[in-house]
């Protein structure tokens, strides 16, 4: 179960630094509209990893 989680913590992490990092560039100049994909791709990385925690710990 544990193995699991390894690559979907990558597979979701990635795109969501990647999101971040390209919204931080847009943001300094001065385009915020770049945080909307980056936030969704952290919520959907937090839950993977709050999922992947409960698994764990309840099987």
């Amino acid at each position: 179960m544990v193995a699991s989680a390894g690559p979907a913590l990558a597979l979701n992490a990635v795109p969501a630094a990647l999101a971040s990092w390209f919204a931080h560039r847009a943001g300094r100049r001065g385009d915020a509209r770049g945080w909307v994909p980056a936030g969704l791709l952290i919520a959907v990385m937090v839950g993977v990893v709050v999922l992947n925690a409960a698994a764990y710990v309840l099987g």
